[in-house]
């Protein structure tokens, strides 16, 4: 009961968000990458700033990934999986994620400087921005690095 009130409240927080930063993207797509609606239930409150609660989560995920991506770009030598996998990634793929993790700064970055200059406008511009990002330019990154980890552990356990 109190799982179903916390919702409700972020739908309703959702949509005065959106109105006010006048952004496109909905709670659906938010969540369906992002899991905010988990993030919520797991903080156990919806924040009276609900747009940088959601925010949080997104640059989470991303900065999550990062470090993972970085791990794999940069393994720590004494990490056996991180050095592992970084054998198990194409050089071209690898190149490929180096860029990804700058691109995805870039929003982190964007990110840090709309909590600072409290700018509603690229706050809202940033939310239109970071769900087809990370449809059209990361998710597929990140498959084809999984991918390849993926069929690499196989390998290696057939071995």
């Amino acid at each position: 009961m109190e799982q179903e009130k916390l919702l409700r409240e972020l739908e309703n927080g959702f949509a005065a968000e959106k109105e006010r930063l006048g952004f496109s993207v909905t709670l659906d797509e938010l969540d369906e990458m992002f899991f905010v609606r988990d993030s919520v239930l797991d903080a156990g409150f919806v924040s009276k700033n609900l747009s940088r609660q959601l925010a949080r989560r997104v640059v989470e995920t991303y900065m999550s990934w990062n470090e993972y991506l970085n791990g794999l770009m940069m393994p720590n030598p004494h990490h056996l999986l991180q050095a592992t996998e970084h054998k198990l990634v194409d050089d071209e793929t690898k190149k490929d994620a180096m860029k990804l993790m700058s691109k995805a700064m870039v929003l982190v970055s964007r990110n840090t400087n709309v909590g600072l200059t409290k700018d509603e406008k690229e706050e809202g511009k940033w939310f239109d921005e970071v769900v087809p990002f990370w449809k059209e330019t990361y998710l597929p990154v990140l498959e084809n690095v999984m991918g390849q980890v993926v069929e690499g552990w196989k390998e290696q356990a057939g071995k």
